[in-house]
């Protein structure tokens, strides 16, 4: 179950990176582009604080569709994963059947895998934007 909520977790950073960088970069001149993609990208593998506040965050809303937000993520999962269990495997729990710390440790796969591919898909998308050094010319 947790896997797929690290998949899930995973979609949503990326789709959220791809507006992020379409709304950052989309006014700049293609050298202003490359500066700002040059700077994400040292300061993502620095893990510069002052970088990193500058990336999508995990913020979903508590309540969707008066339901909490955690329990529609974990619900969407439940039924992912049910496609793929073998048969007469016995099913997850449901949402209200988990203790606390089994909610949070939902929540925390969805953040961690969410933050992870922000940061993989915006590296991504500033080398793709930054020139590759090459060699020095001849003097």
């Amino acid at each position: 179950m947790l896997r797929q909520l690290r998949i899930r977790g995973a979609e949503a950073g990326r789709d959220v990176t791809d507006d992020w960088a379409r709304q950052t970069l989309a006014g700049l001149p293609a050298d202003g582009a490359q500066a700002v993609c040059a700077r994400m990208v040292a300061g993502i593998d620095a893990s510069d604080p002052r970088v990193l506040a500058l990336l999508p965050r995990f913020t979903p809303p508590p309540r969707w569709g008066g339901r909490d937000t955690a329990e529609v993520r974990y619900r969407d999962a439940l039924a992912d994963n049910a496609h793929h269990l073998p048969a007469g495997t016995a099913p997850a729990l449901g949402w209200g059947e988990l203790t606390d710390d089994q909610r949070a440790r939902t929540v925390t796969a969805s953040r961690e895998s969410f933050h992870a591919a922000v940061r993989e898909r915006i590296s991504e998308l500033s080398r793709a934007q930054t020139p590759a050094a090459g060699p020095a010319p001849p003097e």
